[in-house]
């Protein structure tokens, strides 16, 4: 096995509600975020068509039945939508991910704002 990409996700609300969360990728798993390299400044410089079918699939097979935690999410909605496409990727890495260690080095990094309007649609 290859080492594990650790990238770092940061999203920040209006009224100073954060998440930080980081998403290992393991040679195993299947490719989410292969190509994120550095900072991105906007979330389409890395999430695809095909990044969202694979984090969708991700989702799917982690998903417990118990509760209801996880919608899919159609390309066609994300697309071109910043807005809904950071909510997409919010879910995804508050589900996926994990809480960021005090010394560890990342392969990428993403931060987004999210506004109050737009942390409505989450279910905590």
């Amino acid at each position: 096995m290859s080492s594990t990409k650790k990238f770092i996700f940061k999203f920040k609300r209006d009224d100073g509600m954060s998440l930080t969360s980081v998403y290992d990728e393991y040679a195993i798993d299947k490719c989410v975020f292969g190509d994120l390299k550095g900072n991105k400044s906007n979330i389409f410089d890395f999430l695809t068509e095909s990044s969202v079918d694979n984090m969708n699939d991700l989702m799917d097979d982690s998903y417990d039945r118990i509760d209801v935690d996880y919608i899919p999410t159609r390309w066609s909605t994300i697309d071109g939508n910043e807005e809904e496409a950071s909510i997409f990727l919010y879910t995804f890495i508050q589900r996926m991910g994990r809480d960021p260690q005090k010394v560890e080095e990342y392969d990428g990094s993403y931060y987004s704002k999210i506004s109050l309007w737009d942390m409505k649609h989450m279910v905590f």
